[in-house]
Protein backbone atom coordinates (compact mmCIF):
# COMPACT_ATOMS: atom_id res chain seq x y z
CA UNK A 1 0.00 0.00 0.00
CA UNK A 2 1.03 3.55 -0.65
CA UNK A 3 1.58 5.69 2.44
CA UNK A 4 1.28 9.03 0.63
CA UNK A 5 -1.12 11.58 2.17
CA UNK A 6 -4.17 12.31 0.10
CA UNK A 7 -4.34 15.85 -1.47
CA UNK A 8 -0.59 16.58 -1.63
CA UNK A 9 -0.49 16.42 -5.43
CA UNK A 10 -3.29 18.98 -5.67
CA UNK A 11 -1.41 21.45 -3.44
CA UNK A 12 1.75 21.13 -5.54
CA UNK A 13 -0.27 21.74 -8.70
CA UNK A 14 -1.76 24.89 -7.18
CA UNK A 15 1.69 26.23 -6.21
CA UNK A 16 3.08 25.51 -9.69
CA UNK A 17 0.05 27.14 -11.32
CA UNK A 18 0.41 30.22 -9.08
CA UNK A 19 4.13 30.54 -9.81
CA UNK A 20 3.54 30.10 -13.56
CA UNK A 21 0.82 32.76 -13.57
CA UNK A 22 3.06 35.17 -11.64
CA UNK A 23 5.97 34.60 -14.04
CA UNK A 24 3.67 35.15 -17.03
CA UNK A 25 2.36 38.41 -15.53
CA UNK A 26 5.93 39.60 -14.85
CA UNK A 27 6.97 38.85 -18.43
CA UNK A 28 3.94 40.72 -19.77
CA UNK A 29 4.81 43.73 -17.62
CA UNK A 30 8.41 43.71 -18.88
CA UNK A 31 7.27 43.52 -22.51
CA UNK A 32 4.87 46.45 -22.06
CA UNK A 33 7.43 48.73 -20.35
CA UNK A 34 10.48 47.79 -22.45
CA UNK A 35 9.83 50.19 -25.41
CA UNK A 36 9.66 53.26 -23.17
CA UNK A 37 12.82 52.27 -21.31
CA UNK A 38 14.65 51.60 -24.59
CA UNK A 39 13.54 54.95 -25.99
CA UNK A 40 14.63 56.66 -22.78
CA UNK A 41 18.08 55.01 -22.97
CA UNK A 42 18.53 55.94 -26.64
CA UNK A 43 17.48 59.56 -26.09
CA UNK A 44 19.66 59.91 -23.00
CA UNK A 45 22.72 58.84 -25.00
CA UNK A 46 22.21 61.77 -27.39
CA UNK A 47 21.17 64.27 -24.70
CA UNK A 48 24.58 65.10 -23.24
CA UNK A 49 25.47 68.26 -21.29
CA UNK A 50 27.69 69.44 -24.16
CA UNK A 51 24.83 69.00 -26.66
CA UNK A 52 22.47 70.89 -24.33
CA UNK A 53 25.01 73.73 -24.06
CA UNK A 54 25.36 73.85 -27.86
CA UNK A 55 21.58 73.97 -28.31
CA UNK A 56 21.24 76.80 -25.78
CA UNK A 57 24.05 78.80 -27.41
CA UNK A 58 22.52 78.31 -30.87
CA UNK A 59 19.17 79.61 -29.59
CA UNK A 60 20.79 82.55 -27.80
CA UNK A 61 22.63 83.49 -30.98
CA UNK A 62 19.30 83.79 -32.82
CA UNK A 63 17.45 85.53 -29.99
CA UNK A 64 16.69 89.27 -30.46
CA UNK A 65 17.57 90.06 -26.80
CA UNK A 66 21.17 89.08 -27.45
CA UNK A 67 21.80 91.07 -30.63
CA UNK A 68 25.35 92.27 -30.79
CA UNK A 69 26.78 89.37 -28.77
CA UNK A 70 30.55 89.69 -28.57
CA UNK A 71 31.29 86.70 -26.35
CA UNK A 72 29.25 83.82 -24.99
CA UNK A 73 30.74 81.96 -22.04
CA UNK A 74 32.15 78.58 -23.06
CA UNK A 75 31.20 75.24 -21.54
CA UNK A 76 33.76 75.56 -18.73
CA UNK A 77 32.27 78.90 -17.64
CA UNK A 78 28.66 77.71 -17.92
CA UNK A 79 26.60 75.68 -15.46
CA UNK A 80 24.73 72.79 -17.08
CA UNK A 81 22.31 71.00 -14.77
CA UNK A 82 20.42 67.80 -15.66
CA UNK A 83 16.71 68.12 -14.81
CA UNK A 84 15.63 64.80 -16.27
CA UNK A 85 16.79 62.18 -18.75
CA UNK A 86 16.64 64.61 -21.69
CA UNK A 87 16.06 67.98 -19.97
CA UNK A 88 18.77 70.45 -18.96
CA UNK A 89 19.11 73.93 -17.47
CA UNK A 90 22.00 75.93 -18.93
CA UNK A 91 23.13 79.07 -17.08
CA UNK A 92 25.93 81.38 -18.16
CA UNK A 93 26.76 84.84 -19.42
CA UNK A 94 26.86 86.78 -22.65
CA UNK A 95 28.86 89.93 -23.33
CA UNK A 96 27.05 92.39 -25.58
CA UNK A 97 28.30 95.49 -27.31
CA UNK A 98 25.20 97.55 -28.17
CA UNK A 99 27.34 100.62 -28.94
CA UNK A 100 31.04 100.98 -29.69
CA UNK A 101 33.03 101.15 -26.46
CA UNK A 102 30.13 99.92 -24.30
CA UNK A 103 30.15 96.38 -22.90
CA UNK A 104 27.11 94.89 -21.21
CA UNK A 105 26.99 91.56 -19.35
CA UNK A 106 23.82 89.51 -19.54
CA UNK A 107 23.33 86.43 -17.40
CA UNK A 108 20.97 83.88 -18.88
CA UNK A 109 19.19 80.72 -17.80
CA UNK A 110 17.88 78.52 -20.58
CA UNK A 111 15.89 75.28 -20.15
CA UNK A 112 16.26 72.91 -23.11
CA UNK A 113 14.82 69.47 -23.80
CA UNK A 114 15.89 66.87 -26.37
CA UNK A 115 12.82 65.64 -28.28
CA UNK A 116 14.49 63.02 -30.50
CA UNK A 117 16.31 62.79 -33.81
CA UNK A 118 13.46 64.25 -35.85
CA UNK A 119 12.75 67.29 -33.69
CA UNK A 120 16.10 67.85 -31.98
CA UNK A 121 16.45 70.31 -29.11
CA UNK A 122 13.66 72.66 -28.07
CA UNK A 123 13.90 75.62 -25.72
CA UNK A 124 11.30 75.56 -22.95
CA UNK A 125 12.28 78.71 -21.09
CA UNK A 126 14.77 81.58 -21.37
CA UNK A 127 15.41 84.21 -18.71
CA UNK A 128 18.08 86.87 -18.75
CA UNK A 129 19.30 89.53 -16.37
CA UNK A 130 21.17 92.56 -17.59
CA UNK A 131 24.05 94.00 -15.53
CA UNK A 132 25.91 97.16 -16.52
Amino acid sequence: MCQRPVGTGMAIRRVVLLLGTGALALMLLLVLTAPTKLEWLLLRRHATPAAAYSAAVAYIGKSPQFRGAVHIGDLKETAVERLGPTRYRVAGYVELQPQPGVRVHDYYTCAVVYMGHDTGWQVEDLHFERLQ
